[in-house]
């Protein structure tokens, strides 16, 4: 078997799905921001928790655009869930399991619902969007 035949060849992502990507990618993040502006209005937009996971999506968008593939559309599908999942719904609630309480408060409901809903778009585009599917 010749190593041409044991290579798959990666389709580019055309640039109208890229452009799309950057801009749900950065909905994503204003999502982020918004919730940390309502639930934690002292947090610097320098802070760490704001800063480390902007340059995480920035770098799993870039990977996922530069290299498509399952690894790299499977990291920034799982941030983007992870986004979604933990820092929309589950650290909304006082579980036990949480380093800390979140206020129960109508203000603090809504930004876990803006921060929620602003995945949303990302998570539909990349879905559809996933390596092997025909287009």
């Amino acid at each position: 078997m010749s190593n041409v035949a044991r290579t798959t060849a990666i389709a580019p992502v055309p640039l109208r799905t890229v452009r799309l990507v950057a801009v749900l990618a950065i909905l994503s993040w204003f999502g982020m921001i918004v919730h940390d502006r309502i639930s934690l209005p002292e947090l610097s937009v320098l802070a760490p928790d704001v800063v480390l996971p902007t340059l995480v999506s920035v770098a799993l968008f870039a990977a996922w655009w530069a290299r498509p593939g399952r690894l790299s559309f499977g990291l920034l599908f799982g941030w983007t869930v992870l986004h979604f999942a933990v820092g929309g719904l589950l650290s909304v609630l006082p579980w036990p399991f949480l380093p800390f309480v979140p206020d129960q408060t109508f203000p603090h409901y809504v930004a876990h619902a803006v921060y929620a809903a602003s995945q949303v778009p990302l998570l539909v585009v990349l879905f559809r969007n996933r390596p092997g599917q025909a287009t």
